[in-house]
């Protein structure tokens, strides 16, 4: 049975304030449960959203439909889909009535393709200031495996997920940055490891700070580890 997210289980906040959403940003980030992509279009320019779940691409296009209609009482009770463990308690606090509005009237920066991580179609001359991948292994495997990498896949497709991380990189504008978001069990094995296979990538100490604070002090009751990672090189 796949697993899909109504809503999310990590902070808006860390990922906000972790990714250093600016006004001129363009972002590719994993869609999820849709509410970081909506976070993330109230201030970046564009935000280029994917999922390899059709059933995730759904749930976002019903709250950007909620948001389009200014039916935010759907909005924060999605569909009356099961809620998920360890749901972000504060997601009515962050999606205010005042930002569902100024979200409104920024959708129009924001689009979205189904696309499985190890083979996105992104357009080569397409580059992106930001990318949001959460625990993005975790939408890519068929029948929606667990997002420990070394764990659930074979040598082979462990190889494509590295190579899919570099096509990743190389879309990245240097001084860019990149943010995960691993269960603490299972960083080795995580998308958190795998872009430390990168020389052209490091942690940003400050910001990791950040992303990890916000979490674990607004966060939900899973032991989210944010990471976040800036482009220092090109290729």
């Amino acid at each position: 049975m796949k697993q899909y997210y109504s809503v999310t289980n990590e902070s808006l906040f860390a990922v906000m304030e972790g990714l250093d959403i600016q006004s001129d940003d363009r972002v590719l980030a994993i869609s999820g449960s849709g509410d970081q992509v909506l976070a993330m279009i109230e201030i970046a320019d564009r935000v280029v959203a994917f999922d390899y779940l059709i059933e995730e691409l759904g749930i976002l296009r019903m709250k950007t439909k909620c948001i389009q209609e200014g039916d935010f009482d759907a909005f924060y009770n999605p569909g009356k889909l099961e809620p998920l463990v360890g749901a972000f308690p504060y997601r009515k606090e962050y999606f205010d009535v005042d930002r569902l509005e100024r979200i409104r009237k920024r959708l129009g920066r924001l689009s979205y393709f189904r696309g499985d991580l190890r083979a996105l179609p992104l357009i080569e001359h397409v580059m992106f200031t930001k990318i949001y991948l959460s625990n993005a292994i975790d939408f890519t495997a068929d029948g929606h495996l667990s997002f420990c990498a070394n764990r659930t896949y074979k040598s082979d497709n462990y190889s494509c997920l590295i190579s899919a991380i570099m096509h990743l990189v190389d879309r990245l504008e240097v001084g860019g940055l990149a943010y995960t978001a691993t269960d603490k069990s299972y960083y080795r094995d995580s998308l958190s490891g795998l872009f430390e296979h990168s020389p052209n990538m490091e942690i940003d100490k400050e910001l990791t700070e950040v992303a990890d604070f916000r979490e674990h002090t607004t966060g939900s009751s899973i032991a989210w580890r944010p990471r976040v990672y800036r482009k220092i090189k090109r290729s």
